[in-house]
C-alpha cells in the first residue's frame, strides 16, 4: 500500500491511498491550532472565549472534509509501481536538499509492503529532473484519468500548480468548444497561453470556463482581449457573481455582463439564439 500526503501553503491538505487496485483521495479542512487551551484545566473568559471561537470555527471546517474512492486503470498500474520503485529508491539512497523553502508543497509518501518495514520520505517542493518530482508526475499521471470531476477534480487542479507540471487549461469539450482555466496563472504562463488561444478556431463560439480559477494578474488581460476580438462569441463561465477579483479583471478588460454567467446551459442556449442571428 502506498499513501501520500500533500501539504500546500494555500490549499486543503489531501492524502491519496494506492491500495492494490484501488485508489482513494481525501481533501482535509485546514483547522486552526487549539493553542493547548483544550487541555488547560482553568480558563480564563477570555480564554474561554477563544477556544469557543476556535472550536465553531474547526466543527464548520469539518464539513468540508470528503473523499472519493476509484479503480485504477489498468493503463496506469506502470504509473503505480513506478512510485513504489522511486520512493525504495529516496528511501535507501536519499539526497539532501539544502533548499531553504518558506511556501510551496510539503509531500510524505509511506510504502508499506508484506515482511518489510514501511519506508516513509519527505520532500517539500520537488525541483526538475528529480525522483521526487518523477512520483508526483506518475501520481498525477493516476489521478488525473481515474477522477473526472467533483470536487476531487477540482483539488488536483489547484494542487497539480504548485508543481508545474502541466498546463493550468484545458479543453473539456469541443461542441460548443469550451476552454477550462484553473489554479493560479503565473506571468510565466502568458506566453504559452496566448500561443494556445491563437489555436482555436475563430469561427466557433467559446465558452471560458472560470469556475476553479484561483487568480491571475492583469498581465492576462491583453491576451483576453485578443481572444475575444478574434472569436466568434466568448462566454464566461463563473461558480458565482461574488468573486470580487475577478469582476474586477471583467471591468478592467470592459466584458459585458450579460456574458457572465454561471449557468452553463443557460450559456448553450444563448449560443445557439446567437449562431442563428
Amino acid at each position: 500500500m502506498i499513501k501520500i500526503k500533500l501539504k500546500p501553503s494555500f490549499h486543503k491538505f489531501s492524502s491519496i491511498i494506492l491500495d492494490g487496485n484501488d485508489i482513494e483521495y481525501e481533501i482535509h479542512p485546514r483547522l486552526k491550532d487549539l493553542n493547548g487551551l483544550d487541555k488547560k484545566d482553568k480558563l480564563t473568559t477570555a480564554e474561554y472565549l477563544e477556544l469557543k471561537k476556535l472550536k465553531s470555527f474547526n466543527e464548520e471546517a469539518e464539513k468540508e472534509r470528503y473523499s472519493a474512492k476509484n479503480k485504477i486503470l489498468d493503463s496506469n498500474i506502470s504509473e503505480k509501481f513506478k512510485i513504489g520503485e522511486l520512493i525504495t529508491q529516496i528511501f535507501e539512497k536519499p539526497q539532501i536538499d539544502e533548499r531553504i523553502i518558506l511556501d510551496g508543497i510539503g509531500i510524505e509518501c509511506s510504502l508499506n509492503e508484506l515482511d518489510s518495514e514501511s519506508k516513509i520520505i519527505k520532500f517539500h517542493s520537488p525541483n526538475n529532473k528529480t525522483r521526487e518530482l518523477e512520483i508526483i508526475k506518475n501520481l498525477f499521471l493516476i489521478l488525473n484519468n481515474c477522477f473526472k470531476s467533483g470536487p476531487v477534480l477540482n483539488h488536483i487542479e489547484l494542487i497539480q500548480g504548485y508543481f508545474g507540471i502541466s498546463e493550468q487549461w484545458k479543453i473539456t469539450n469541443k461542441t460548443p468548444l469550451t476552454v477550462r482555466l484553473f489554479g493560479s496563472l503565473s506571468i510565466h504562463e502568458k506566453e504559452q497561453l496566448t500561443d494556445f488561444f491563437k489555436t482555436l478556431n475563430s469561427n466557433e463560439s467559446l465558452i471560458l470556463d472560470l469556475r476553479n480559477l484561483d487568480g491571475m494578474g492583469s498581465t492576462f488581460h491583453e491576451c483576453f482581449k485578443e481572444l475575444v476580438a478574434r472569436m466568434k462569441v466568448v462566454y464566461w463561465l463563473i461558480q458565482d457573481n461574488e468573486n470580487e477579483l475577478l469582476n474586477r479583471h471583467f471591468d478592467e478588460m470592459e466584458i459585458p455582463s450579460t456574458y457572465i454567467l454561471n449557468n452553463k446551459e443557460e450559456i448553450i442556449e444563448k449560443i445557439k439564439e446567437h449562431n442563428t442571428i
